[in-house]
Formats: C-alpha cells, structure tokens, sequence
C-alpha cells in the first residue's frame, strides 16, 4: 500500500521569528490534505511567537524544550523521535511550500528501499537561487529513477523515520552546520541514498532572527550572531574532514576549507579570528579521533560523485552494504471522517 498524507508528521523548530512560521504553518496547512501531525517546537521565543501559534493554530502541537542550550540538531533529534509516522517533513521555519500537491508527490520516491531521505527542490527568492534541485535538476528524476544527492537542505526534506533513528539521527556536538553532510555520510556507509523529488519548490526564505543581547557588536557568546555562526560553521567543517574524509584526500579538502574560512570571517571583518578558531578546531578535531570511521577512498569518491548522471541506484548497488533489518515501512490505515 503506497504511503499518503497520513503516513507523515511535520516538525517544525523556531526561535523569534512570529511572522516566518505563520507562513511555514499556513503552507502546511494548504497541502492537499494536509498533514494530520503538525509539531512546533519554539526555542524560548521572546518574541509573540508562543502566543500567535496558540491563537490561530490549535491543530498544532506546540512544545518548549527543557533547556536553553539553542541547539537545534537536538531538537529536531527530540521531534523525530516524538513522531509516530513512518515519514516526517523538516521545515525550517523560514521556509514554505509553494504548492498543495508537494508532500504528496515526494512521498512516492521512498518505495525504493534504499531511499532514506527526499530532498524537495528549494529556492531563495531572496538570492534568487537554487539551493537545492533546479528545474533542470529536478526533471531529471521519477520514482523509478531518482536523481540522488550527497549534501542537501536538511530542513526541507522528508525522512524515512526508521533510517533516520537507525543512524542515530543529527550528530548533537555540531548544534547547527554540516548535520546534513554528517547525517547522509553515515546513511552511506549503512547502504541508504538520498533522492531529489521532482516537484514543486519549497521557498527558503530568511527572515531577520533576534539574538541575545550582547554588550558587544559581535559575540562568539552569544547564540545566533554572526560571529557565533562562523566559529561554529568553521570548527564544523573541520569535524567533518576528521570523522570521515579518507587521509588520502584530506589535504585538498582542507586547502578548500581554509579558503573558505578566510572568506567567511573577511566578510564579518573578523580575519584577525581565524588563527584562534583554527586552534580552538583542532582540539576539538583531536579530541574526536578516536570516533573517527572514515570511507575508504573508492566510497568517498562514489559519495562526492552521487548527484552526477552516472550514479544511479542500480549502478550502485553492488557497492553498497545489504540494508540494515529494520522494521518495514507501514503505511497507517487512511483516515475515516465521522
């Protein structure tokens, strides 16, 4: 029996940013049916987030976490594991989905086994790019033949919920950046893929977030400032390389990162930083070598190239370990209106 609407909860985490998720709510609701199973979970808003949903959503389900680490990978870890469907949608708050049919035109793509996630393309109006499947991308891929990714936006897809709890879920130490990359590494070495669904756009829209007052411009303290972005996403970047890149392949890696990492800081005017997020890096990067398992180098090589034409699922599959025994996927009985 094909999965439908009500095989699917959708997890949504927010932090003062009232206006975002009403739009991300209201798309919810438009699909076409929409999902019974609609979970908010608000990160200590300030704001008039808590109350506007109360107000105009009590169809959703509307949690605080219990504590104020501001960490949202454990958080969409928690929501994942609170949901009882064999699917669940991860929307960012600042995104929506700009069509009726979209979940219901992703969710054909999990009848491959191997397909553990289903990435919907995703447009910034803002930027006026693709950040994820293209038109031209996109129409590349069916059920029976998908277009599969390695990197993709971890907020604007659709997870098989047992795959998803089998890996572990969002590695919790990176608190934001490189969970997706993480997440679809080790999804790899269990033999699961990643498919782009041919649909219609979930927008990604950024709104403006507020942050904890600091008595200074920019602080590395202070959850969601610029700053405390850029050390994060740089001791992120620098996990990743550790935990998985084959040593064959780490020095171009890490040429591409430090270029990288200059950008990024030159751009907050914070250059003189990046010898002390270096350090800081590579103690934390030292720290986790004993959890390195990195891919060999052949499975690097076929993870890097997964959304070229020639990676297919049945060019793949001979390298891929056989599926973990987990609990088939069982749609649940379709809903009777009374």
């Amino acid at each position: 029996m094909p999965l439908s609407i009500d095989d699917v909860t959708v997890l949504i985490c927010t932090r003062n940013r009232s206006n975002c998720v009403i739009r991300a709510i209201e798309s919810t609701l438009s699909q076409k049916p929409y999902p019974p199973h609609i979970i908010v979970l608000d990160d200590f808003s300030t704001d008039d987030t808590v109350s506007v949903i109360r107000s105009q959503f009590p169809q959703v389900e509307l949690l605080t976490p219990d504590n104020k680490q501001h960490n949202y990978i454990k958080h969409r870890n928690d929501l994942v594991k609170l949901a009882q469907t064999p699917i669940v949608l991860l929307l960012d708050d600042d995104a929506y989905l700009t069509d009726e049919n979209i979940v219901t035109g992703a969710l054909p793509y999990f009848s491959n086994l191997r397909i553990a996630i289903v990435g919907i393309p995703c447009f910034n109006p803002q930027t006026n790019n693709w950040e994820q499947g293209s038109p031209n991308t996109s129409k590349q891929s069916n059920p029976h033949s998908p277009k599969l990714l390695n990197a993709y936006m971890e907020s604007t897809s659709l997870y098989r919920r047992d795959a998803y709890l089998h890996a572990q879920g969002f590695r919790e130490d990176l608190a934001m950046y490189t969970e997706a990359a993480d997440l679809s590494t080790r999804l790899f070495q269990r033999g699961f893929l990643i498919a782009l669904a041919n649909t219609a756009p979930i927008n990604h829209d950024p709104g403006p977030r507020a942050v904890t007052p600091s008595s200074t411009p920019q602080s590395a303290s202070t959850p969601y400032s610029p700053l405390w972005r850029a050390d994060l996403h740089t001791r992120n970047n620098f996990l990743f390389t550790t935990r998985y890149v084959p040593f064959t392949r780490i020095p171009p890696v890490l040429l591409n990162q430090l270029k990288t990492i200059y950008n990024r800081y030159k751009n907050i005017n914070h250059r003189r930083r990046i010898p002390l997020v270096l350090l800081k890096s590579a103690l934390a990067c030292l720290a986790n070598l004993p959890k390195r398992k990195p891919l060999s180098t052949d499975q690097y090589l076929r993870w890097c190239h997964l959304p070229r034409p020639e990676s297919t699922i049945q060019a793949l599959e001979p390298h891929l370990p056989p599926l973990p025994d987990l609990t088939p996927l069982t749609p649940k009985p379709a809903a009777v209106s009374t």
